[in-house]
């Protein structure tokens, strides 16, 4: 998230869609979704709401919204 913060707001990174990454490693079998909606909930805002998925089906989500 702190990643996505600091990339300018019309960038690639910051396009609406999702994203969804199956982490290595120390935390494999972890999922990290990212969704990012643009003008809400209002215009001229980016909603980023990130979840992460455990091995044994517990999420964990933050929601975060990023102005222009």
């Amino acid at each position: 998230l702190e990643w996505l913060r600091n990339q300018p707001f019309t960038s690639a990174p910051m396009a609406a869609g999702t994203t969804t990454e199956n982490l290595a490693g120390n935390y494999a079998g972890y999922t990290r979704t990212t969704v990012i909606a643009d003008n809400t909930p209002i215009d001229g805002v980016k909603q980023v709401t990130v979840t992460v998925a455990t091995p044994v089906r517990r999420n964990v989500q933050i929601v975060s919204l990023i102005a222009q």
